[in-house]
């Protein structure tokens, strides 16, 4: 899956080099920056320079919030990785004229099917062109899950590639420091579940708009296509091959459930009833010997369902109700 990092020049974040660098060891493959910040110091564009720097030398696409004041001020010919999103302050004709010389990347949060009808009138190349929603650093201002799915629909329309910021928690950029999520839910969500929501509700790239601590970079690199990946408290280590086995979730899994196509196996011992209480949602079980032919299946509540002494509870997974509901049938998903 294809995610990657923020960096800002001149508002005091540590250590750019080294982040960009981890980073890119642990599979980031974007980077974006901005030189749209108030709040940011005189010495902006030096330090952006630098960036960018760092990013030709790690091969690293950057993609950059300018407005025109600073756009005669950036060496383009210099960096053949760094694409310009346009946030505001440019017209359609200018947008036009920019995409024949440089790789754009528009705001997914604002565009409209009117905007983009006109850009494909006045023959914008869109193969040199992909999108972006905003990210909004003041709590209760973020986007609505809808309004995203409208947006970036409309965006896969014709035929854009489309990038969605999370939160990280290592350095959260100022003045306000409050995360910099695009959909407001995940401004207080892990970063593991905020990724993986908005690849399911359609993004192509997400990226941490704030700094990433190294384990959620690490995090970031477990993502696959094919697979969830379940945050799990468990209960006890007994039953290991379930912990650490690929699961895939059967096609006809009934109500409620998510019934892995894997089963524990228990040829040479019966699984004995234990821990048999109530199955809240989330809940990760397997069927003891009391289950006869069942025993062994292995599944995950998406209800509660009362106790039973034929159901062992193993743990829970602590997905804060988010990610369960998309894993759909044939899925494939493990647990960490």
């Amino acid at each position: 899956m294809k995610w990657g990092v923020s960096v800002y020049a001149g508002l005091g974040m540590k250590n750019i080099e080294q982040y960009l660098k981890k980073a890119k060891k642990y599979g980031a493959n974007k980077v974006f920056s901005s030189l749209h910040i108030p709040e940011a110091s005189l010495d902006l564009l030096e330090d952006f320079l630098q960036i960018l720097e760092t990013c030709s030398h790690e091969n690293l696409p950057i993609y950059v919030d300018i407005s025109p004041l600073y756009f005669h001020l950036i060496p383009f010919n210099r960096y053949p990785n760094l694409a310009i999103r346009l946030d505001f302050g440019f017209m359609d004709e200018e947008i036009l004229e920019l995409s024949r010389k440089y790789p754009l990347v528009l705001n997914a949060s604002t565009l409209t099917r009117f905007q983009l009808n006109r850009l494909t009138t006045m023959g914008v190349d869109f193969s040199r062109i992909s999108a972006c929603h905003n990210y909004y650093p003041r709590p209760e201002t973020g986007l609505s899950i809808p309004y995203f799915q409208e947006t970036t629909k409309l965006c896969k329309e014709y035929s854009l590639s489309v990038d969605s910021f999370i939160s990280g928690t290592a350095w959260k950029r100022p003045p306000l420091q409050e995360g910099l999520p695009t959909l407001e839910k995940h401004r207080v969500l892990s970063p593991l579940l905020s990724a993986q929501e908005s690849y399911a509700l359609g993004v192509d790239c997400v990226l941490f708009g704030d700094q990433a601590t190294e384990g959620e970079l690490e995090y970031m690199s477990m993502l696959q296509d094919d697979c969830w990946v379940l945050p799990v408290e468990w209960n006890n280590n007994d039953f290991i091959e379930i912990q650490n086995t690929l699961h895939q979730n059967r096609v006809d899994s009934g109500e409620g459930l998510l019934r892995s196509m894997f089963r524990q196996s228990s040829d040479s011992f019966n699984i004995v009833p234990h821990n048999c209480i109530k199955r809240m949602k989330g809940s990760i079980t397997v069927d003891n010997y009391l289950y006869k032919r069942y025993q062994g299946e292995v599944q995950i509540t998406l209800k509660d369902f009362k106790d039973d002494p034929r159901v062992n509870v193993l743990g829970k997974v602590c997905d804060e109700g988010v990610l369960l509901k998309y894993i759909q049938p044939l899925d494939k998903w493990k647990f960490i």
